[in-house]
This record gives C-alpha cells, sequence and structure tokens, in this order.
C-alpha cells in the first residue's frame, strides 16, 4: 500500500517538476520539510536545488528549466520516449495511459499523459496500489534511470557505427538532476526491484496494453 505521506511527496515532485513559477520555491520548501523526516538522503539531494533556487530569479529558472528538459533528449520529461523512443510502442503506451486515465476519473489538460508530472500525480491519485507500483516499477524507475545516466538512452542503444559522443559540458539546468536523483529515492520505496533495462521497457508496454486497453 502506498502511504499518503508518499502520495503527498509524488505531489510535490510533480509541483516541482513543472514549468517554474514564482510559487516555486515555497513547493520547495514544503517538500524538502517533508521528506526531511521520511528520507534523510532523498532530503539530502534536493539541497543543491534548493540554494540554486534561493539565489536565481524566475526568468532564469525558466531558461534552466528549458535548457534541461526541453533541449537535452536524455532528460525530456516524456517517460514513454525513454522506454520507447519515437516508436509506434510509445503511441500504444499513450493510448494505454489514456485509458488508464480515463478509467479513473484522471484529466490530463494540455499535457500529453506520459510527462513525468502527470504519471507521478496518476500514481499519487489512483487507489490501484498494483497499477502504481507497475507504472513506477516499468515505466518511471527505469525512464529515471536513464535521465541520470545510470541507463543509455534507447536511441543511444540503437546505435552502433557512431562515435562516441564527446563529454559533455555542464548544462545550466544541471542543478534539476538533484530533483531527479531525490525522486528516484522516493519511488525506491514504492517499487523496490525493477529490470532498468530495456526489457523492462517491453514490460511497460505490456502494461499500456492489458487487457485491450489499446484495442489491439
Amino acid at each position: 500500500m502506498i502511504d499518503p505521506i508518499v502520495r503527498d511527496h509524488l505531489r510535490g515532485f510533480a509541483d516541482l517538476l513543472e514549468y517554474p513559477t514564482p510559487a516555486l520555491p515555497e513547493a520547495l520548501r514544503r517538500l524538502q520539510a517533508r521528506l526531511a523526516e521520511f528520507d534523510a538522503a532523498a532530503a539530502q539531494e534536493l539541497r543543491p536545488f534548493a540554494g540554486y533556487v534561493a539565489v536565481t530569479p524566475t526568468t532564469q529558472l525558466e531558461e534552466a528549466y528549458t535548457s534541461m528538459f526541453d533541449l537535452d533528449p536524455k532528460c525530456h520529461l516524456y517517460i514513454g520516449y525513454h522506454l520507447f523512443g519515437d516508436s509506434y510502442k510509445r503511441s500504444a503506451f499513450l493510448l494505454g495511459l489514456k485509458e488508464r486515465f480515463g478509467a479513473s476519473g484522471f484529466s490530463v489538460d494540455d499535457e500529453l499523459p506520459d510527462h513525468l508530472s502527470t504519471l507521478l500525480r496518476f500514481v499519487a491519485m489512483t487507489r490501484d496500489e498494483t497499477e502504481a507500483g507497475e507504472i513506477v516499477a516499468d515505466a518511471l524507475r527505469p525512464a529515471l534511470d536513464t535521465m541520470t545516466g545510470r541507463n543509455a538512452p534507447v536511441a543511444a542503444a540503437e546505435q552502433t557505427d557512431e562515435a562516441p559522443a564527446p563529454p559533455e559540458a555542464p548544462r545550466p539546468g544541471a542543478a534539476y538532476l538533484g530533483v531527479l536523483e531525490s525522486l528516484r529515492l522516493v519511488l525506491a520505496r514504492i517499487a523496490p526491484d525493477h529490470s532498468a533495462s530495456l526489457e523492462t521497457a517491453e514490460h511497460a508496454h505490456d502494461l499500456a496494453t492489458a487487457d485491450g486497453r489499446t484495442g489491439g
């Protein structure tokens, strides 16, 4: 069973991983305070980001967010992209998520259903513990492993003839990595075991298309 406290944490992370607004510092403060008593290591991972937010104007936070999550493919916030790339499997994954959301009465405005913040809010809301555990283990955790550099991106795994990419320069939004690391630790409390491989992506595809949810 997912503890109500953990559900609150997931909603807090969803707030941090949306486009920055002037409300970000307060949302971060609340999450840090709650995490301090729940998982000291997860709270510690947020400290560099908190220091960055404290001295950075909202306009620069917006630029850092865009640099990190919109311009760097390894850190896109769309979970299906990390699992399947731009393939038909991602399309099936999106359709499956939409049907799951509809069956649970969970509404999404203009965002795609595989956006990280959207999935965190869904896991925090659903009362189907099996469903929540599957989404965390088979989708969120492996995608976060890719975003934090533990797994090779799907696109990179498919490339065999290209020379290795040169080392990257530090990204303006690198402080956001602490948010992803902190979230990874919290999700491990929900689903401690996952394969952390492309095999898990196949599980995520099965998860989204199970019981004919996508009509196939």
